[in-house]
């Protein structure tokens, strides 16, 4: 399998700075090392399936004849390498050097060399017989594509998750400078109350209600700040180490564009694939099992040049030559295909998953669809609830500053104001998540070339 088929690259849709810093999420590292051994599985499976096999062997024999004293002596060294060829059939080379001394009582000494060198083709007529011996390699193949498919999901994940960590904290941020801004508005109200109590025109007992808003205020912003603390380090814990302040201004830049159209057909997500490559897994599987139950009908054909002498022989008098082509055909006798039954019903079974897996991708994909479109509108009926909430609290304060109304009115409708800005801030982010998370669920926050 081409190498480039398993390099993954990324878009530049998220910053740089937050690309770069993905690589250091843990989640990431380890479907990284997955990555890895998937791949070195493959490549030992390769050099298992084509590397070739060299094989050596040498003995020696002696025999003496306990009635007339004769001895023989014989010594042999063989050499062969073979391989499997990515066609499926095998080949071989080999090289076979003897030598035998024959001592007589009657003859004398006779020393015999031999030597040979050899050709030979094992070729499984039926194709399924020839795939079946590639298919260890081929199911490899597919298991490592399914981890960089993890991968991938693993980076969009991992993305998603850092940018609704980081929208969690630039909320928590804007909740601290509302409340502060509302801290500084009560401070304001209880210095313009203590100023009227100066001169005369209000009791002095109207302080303590302002009073009290103010040290409600002043707890409300120590807990905010405590709330944005926590937060940040949360994500600190996402990378193992200190954010840099750049990256949380990165995350506001990011605007998804992402397709909110109603979905008629299922989109190839990241389990629909994995289900796909488990099919196809199963097509091998299913195939296997059709040649295990198939007879065996082999062709062999063989070619080799030997030298007999009662001299020492070299390669150059290799001469004699012999050869043979034969055919074997075997079967397994009372073969009820009990491989090919239970091949059959996976395969089945891994067509309906497939199925299933599409079918629920479809109605997540519509689900998140459906779910962006109603807090678009959400968003614009919380733009209106602010605007109102707003106009209410100008108006209501401006009738304060003159003595027309009730500070519990004024400090009511303070609260319905901060809680609005605060409810549209929330809505806000839900709408950027929920297409974060419908970009994550296809594969598009950080995409592969």
């Amino acid at each position: 399998m081409e190498e480039s088929l398993f390099k993954i690259f990324i878009l530049l849709l998220l910053p740089v700075q937050l690309q770069e810093a993905l690589q250091l999420h843990p989640s990431v590292i380890t479907a990284k090392k997955n990555v890895e051994l998937s791949e070195l599985n493959f490549a030992q499976s390769e050099y298992q399936t084509f590397s070739p096999l060299l094989s050596t062997s040498g003995s020696h024999n002696n025999n003496e004849s306990s009635v007339n004293f004769d001895t023989s002596k014989s010594s042999n060294l063989n050499a062969s390498i073979s391989w499997l060829t990515r066609r499926g059939y095998s080949l071989s080379l080999s090289l076979r050097n003897g030598e035998s001394i024959y001592n007589s009582s009657i003859g004398g000494i006779t020393d015999n060399y031999s030597l040979s060198s050899g050709f030979s083709l094992s070729y499984p007529l039926f194709s399924e017989k020839r795939k079946s011996r590639l298919s260890s390699t081929d199911i490899s193949a597919f298991n490592t594509l399914k981890t960089h498919i993890d991968y991938q999901a693993t980076l969009n994940q991992s993305a998603y998750d850092v940018i609704s960590r980081f929208w969690d904290c630039l909320i928590l941020e804007e909740n601290l400078t509302l409340t502060k801004l509302s801290l500084e508005e009560s401070q304001q109200q209880q210095s313009q109350i203590e100023a009227r109590i100066k001169t005369g025109t209000l009791a002095e007992s109207e302080i303590y209600s302002y009073i009290n808003r103010t040290l409600q205020q002043e707890a409300s912003v120590i807990d905010a700040e405590i709330r944005l603390q926590e937060c940040n380090e949360q994500a600190n814990l996402l990378f193992g180490r200190e954010v840099p302040r750049e990256w949380f201004e990165l995350v506001k830049s990011i605007d998804f564009q992402e397709d909110t159209s109603y979905p008629e057909k299922a989109y190839k997500t990241t389990d629909v694939e994995k289900s796909e490559i488990d099919l196809s897994i199963g097509q091998i599987s299913l195939q296997n099992s059709y040649s295990q139950d198939m007879a065996d009908f082999d062709l062999s054909m063989s070619y080799g040049l030997n030298a007999n002498s009662t001299t020492q022989t070299s390669f150059s008098d290799l001469e004699n030559p012999n050869w043979s082509v034969g055919l074997t055909w075997s079967k397994r006798l009372g073969n009820k295909n009990y491989n090919q039954k239970e091949s059959e019903i996976n395969f089945e079974n891994l067509n309906l998953f497939l199925e299933r897996t599409m079918d629920n991708a479809l109605l997540t994909e519509r689900s998140l669809v459906n779910q962006i479109i109603s807090i678009e509108k959400l968003v614009t009926a919380s733009e209106s609830g602010v605007q109102a909430a707003q106009k209410a609290y100008e108006g209501t304060k401006a009738r304060w500053e003159v003595g027309l109304t009730t500070n519990l009115e004024l400090f009511t409708l303070e609260n319905s104001l901060m809680s609005a800005k605060m409810s549209l801030l929330t809505t806000k982010k839900n709408l950027l998540l929920a297409k974060a998370n419908l970009a994550r669920f296809r594969g598009n926050i950080i995409s592969k070339n």
